[in-house]
């Protein structure tokens, strides 16, 4: 014996209409009820806030890379004594006066 199953959806909605037992909208798309079908984007929104927020940072970063690099390559760079000195001695682990 041989059951063909091809368009059986379409008879189950008539017989369920001709009964009056349609299912809502709702069950169609969701096919749960109302109370399971929220969906919380909280969490994936924080994630591409802060996707955004590291993006502007990269490219201000690259924007000051940039800007350093064409200055020491011009030759208008100029750090004075005391910045050597204070970043030497952050290096080591030291206050800087």
């Amino acid at each position: 014996m041989r059951i063909d199953f091809s368009n059986t959806t379409g008879k189950v909605a008539q017989n369920q209409q001709a009964r009056g037992n349609s299912p809502s909208a709702r069950e169609k798309v969701g096919g749960g009820n109302a109370s399971s079908d929220k969906v919380d984007l909280a969490v994936d929104r924080l994630k591409v806030q802060a996707a955004q927020s590291d993006a502007r940072e990269t490219e201000l970063r690259r924007e000051r890379v940039q800007a350093l690099q064409k200055a020491v390559a011009d030759g208008n760079y100029q750090v004075s004594d005391e910045q050597i000195a204070s970043a030497m001695m952050a290096h080591q682990g030291m206050a800087a006066f």
